[in-house]
């Protein structure tokens, strides 16, 4: 909730009500978070009670960025009360990829069951439990990935030639909540990069390609299988600064990359999921510059109330082009740095930094 206060803001006041305000962009908000799709055999109310529990866990490990969420405290007592925090569901369609396809006790799929969760109340129980909560607002992720199988030879995975790696790789990140973008593997990519520099991790000329697709996060890495008839991938997460290695090996390429897959997503997680406490929130002020118009001041303002880590805002302070937030943290200081740096809005700056202080942040409008 933002809350305006002091007579320098008393014609922004008046004026917001009649400019319009484009929401902010971001790094890559993802649709329906708290909505999970379920296959089901049909539509009896005692099969759609178990789906409830089923859709809830899958939710809280895409909610959590924790795979192991089901083991914490307090968290069988959500899934053994799945209702408690059911919005609405409906039943759809099933998916050209689950069609003749059965559950575990050989029963043939007929439809999908969309469960829609209540996002307030989870996330009030998710703090109440001291778990942490990852937002909508997520990093991209960039997959520069070759496949080498006897038939194919080396081809680059990409979104638009279907078939069942794609599938699964596309599932699991639905199911984890990570936005994943494929290379257009065209010309412009093709004059800087090979499937042989993929192939050996010679990051380069595949950092020069990413450039275009502007993602937060880069993975570059192979998938192939070796002379006794075992998968292995051998992955390299090029996150901030850092680049951290990532392999997995089993029976069957799917369940393989999969796991690259998980494990990609658990190290965004340990990043961007925070643990929140509205009980013990912390104030900040937030500077922010190149606030030149009302529409400005406006996005950096509605930018900042939007933020998970963000309880409340309040202006402080307008002089010139520059304004002070008053910010209310359900977290530390970098949940909230984590958070701004995901979002094409707001940009740090070093401007003044000898003189920057602990409870301060600094940036300007991009």
């Amino acid at each position: 909730m933002n809350m305006m206060n002091g007579r320098a803001l008393l014609a922004l006041v008046i004026l917001a009500i009649t400019l319009p305000v484009s929401p902010p962009a971001q790094a890559a908000k993802i649709a329906k978070l708290y909505e999970i799709r379920l296959p089901v055999t049909d539509q009896q109310r005692n099969k759609r009670f178990g789906a409830y529990r089923e859709a809830l866990e899958m939710l809280l490990v895409r909610i959590t960025g924790d795979p192991t969420i089901s083991a914490k405290p307090g968290i069988e007592d959500m899934l053994k009360a799945p209702l408690s925090y059911l919005s609405r569901f409906n039943y759809s369609d099933l998916p050209t990829r689950w069609e003749g396809k059965r559950n575990d006790k050989k029963q043939l799929y007929t439809q999908q069951i969309e469960i829609s969760f209540d996002e307030n109340a989870i996330n009030k129980k998710l703090r109440e439990l001291k778990l942490p909560i990852w937002s909508s607002t997520r990093p991209s992720v960039l997959m520069w990935i070759v496949v080498q199988d006897e038939e194919m030879g080396r081809t680059i995975l990409d979104e638009n030639q279907g078939g069942p790696l794609i599938e699964a790789i596309m599932d699991e990140a639905e199911i984890r909540g990570v936005p994943l973008l494929f290379p257009l593997w065209d010309l412009q990519d093709q004059l800087l990069v090979t499937t042989e520099d993929i192939w050996a991790n010679f990051d380069t000329g595949v950092l020069d390609a990413s450039k275009r697709y502007d993602a937060d996060t880069i993975v570059i890495g192979r998938v192939s299988r070796d002379l006794d008839g075992k998968w292995q991938s051998r992955w390299t997460l090029h996150l901030d600064s850092e680049q951290l290695r990532l392999e997995a090996e089993g029976k069957e390429a799917a369940p393989v990359i999969i796991a690259s897959l998980n494990a990609v997503t658990d190290q965004l997680a340990k990043r961007f999921a925070h643990v929140t406490d509205d009980e013990q929130s912390a104030e900040y002020l937030v500077h922010v510059k190149n606030l030149s118009t009302l529409e400005a001041y406006m996005k950096a303002s509605k930018y900042l109330d939007s933020l998970e880590p963000v309880q409340a805002v309040r202006v402080d302070s307008v002089e010139s082009d520059n304004a002070t937030f008053r910010v209310k943290l359900r977290t530390d200081r970098k949940g909230l740095e984590k958070a701004i740096s995901l979002g094409a809005v707001l940009l740090a700056t070093n401007e003044d930094k000898d003189f920057q202080l602990e409870q301060h942040f600094y940036y300007k409008l991009r």
